[in-house]
């Protein structure tokens, strides 16, 4: 078995010659400490630029989480003011379907007070308006139905049956006023 010259083999970690004097040596360790400090120094900036990259994220993911809390407190929000109004809505209600019992049972008065407790629980309610102008108009005072039915037609401008009311109530007075 031949004997290696190991004399002759470079070094593959330093890269010289061990024939190299040592000034050579210590010229190439120099330098291979100061290529090592470069990559120190790249991998140091790479942590300070990735450190930097990840409190930005935190500082997105806070602010983030502060909108979420946000929307959820206006979601609570909406949520609660939609259960108040729904409550509203089915006490006026219940007023309202009183009104109608009154109503066909001819007690006008009782109809319409029972119509007025529907509209201080929800005063924008547009059937409220119609019922009470149909209750006047049972009474046969058709200002005030005209203009309850009027009221109503403004709160919900889609409410045809009150729209063909008026145009019939209109109909008759104008065909009133014609000469026979």
């Amino acid at each position: 078995i031949p004997n290696p010259n190991y004399n002759a083999i470079k070094n593959p970690i330093i890269g010289w010659d061990e024939k190299l004097d040592y000034r050579n040596k210590k010229t190439n360790n120099d330098s291979l400490i100061s290529h090592a400090n470069k990559i120190i120094s790249t991998l140091e900036d790479s942590l300070r630029i990735k450190e930097s990259e990840y409190k930005t994220l935190e500082n997105l993911n806070q602010s983030l989480q502060h909108k979420i809390n946000v929307l959820a407190d206006s979601i609570d929000g909406m949520t609660l003011v939609n259960t108040i109004v729904q409550q509203k809505l089915n006490k006026a209600m219940k007023h309202l379907s009183q009104s109608l019992e009154l109503y066909y049972s001819k007690q006008y008065l009782d109809a319409l007070s029972e119509v007025d407790k529907a509209l201080e629980i929800y005063p924008d309610l547009a059937i409220s308006y119609a019922r009470k102008g149909s209750i006047y108009y049972k009474m046969e005072d058709i200002n005030k139905a005209t203009i309850n039915w009027n009221i109503a037609l403004r709160l919900d401008p889609e409410f045809s049956a009150v729209r063909n009311i008026l145009l019939s109530v209109k109909n008759k007075k104008e065909n009133n006023k014609l000469p026979e």
